[in-house]
């Protein structure tokens, strides 16, 4: 995808296809050339927030900044979508559906504002994972599969030069972080279920990477203890500052009720 133009790009757009089925096609893929270079912007963007707490100031480009405005008005939406009675039924608000509905409409123009005109053809390519950042319009779930469907939205950007190595830390500390904000909305506004089932072996059911990404900011910090994230006063305290401790607080006070 990177430094491909002219006549050459339009041959190499191609619509992604799903060709992980089973857990064994999983080894020809973790052996894939694209599944190095998306473990690599994982690390790189995990190196970019080690010792950064979230509330610093961190300079924010144009594009990134208007990646984060799409998150914004995608967030609105659910103003325009309230949620409908349920009765008796936990999980699975159908408004969800007439959300969703929107976002498929109007997802090649938002994707479109993003690139520059010799890459807006690379949309056909963008579309499937940015539609799977959001969870599932049938089943009205979500999972750390749908998150990891962003992350590879933000890989396809930084490989297209949208996104560039000096936005990494803002790519996690705002672009990822309003995410998790969207997502968290969609959730409780719309009662998404869990994904899968794999979540009961994590500590929480739908996200995986503010983990990853809060414990490298808590890298050189001389007063949190791996126990701190189960005493509640202490994550309230941080939640603000910190990816990891932020999810805490997520699950202790919103969580729990749904």
């Amino acid at each position: 995808m990177n430094g491909i133009s002219g006549e050459s790009a339009k041959e190499a757009i191609c619509c992604p296809e799903r060709h992980i089925l089973s857990v064994f096609d999983l080894t020809k893929w973790c052996r894939s050339k694209a599944y190095m270079e998306y473990m690599a912007m994982v690390n790189e963007l995990n190196d970019a927030v080690k010792g950064v707490m979230s509330t610093e100031d961190i300079p924010i480009s144009p594009k990134v900044m208007d990646a984060i405005d799409i998150l914004d008005d995608l967030q609105k939406w659910t103003l325009e979508y309230p949620p409908e009675d349920m009765g008796t039924q936990r999980f699975g608000n159908v408004a969800f559906r007439k959300w969703y509905d929107r976002l498929t409409e109007e997802a090649d123009d938002i994707i479109y504002g993003l690139l520059t005109a010799e890459k807006k053809g690379f949309v056909v390519e963008l579309l499937p994972y940015f539609l799977n950042s959001f969870g599932n319009a049938t089943r009205i779930d979500y999972g750390s599969g749908h998150e990891a469907s962003f992350l590879i939205f933000m890989f396809c950007l930084r490989k297209l030069g949208v996104f560039v190595p000096s936005d990494n830390r803002s790519l996690v500390l705002r672009l990822f972080l309003k995410y998790i904000r969207l997502i968290r909305c969609l959730q409780t506004t719309y009662r998404m279920e869990p994904a899968g089932s794999r979540g009961v072996h994590a500590l929480d059911d739908f996200q995986f990477i503010p983990f990853l990404w809060g414990s490298s900011q808590l890298i050189g910090n001389k007063r949190l203890v791996p126990e701190s994230y189960l005493k509640p006063d202490i994550v309230e305290m941080h939640s603000s500052r910190n990816l990891f401790f932020d999810a805490i607080q997520y699950i202790n006070t919103v969580r729990l009720i749904i």
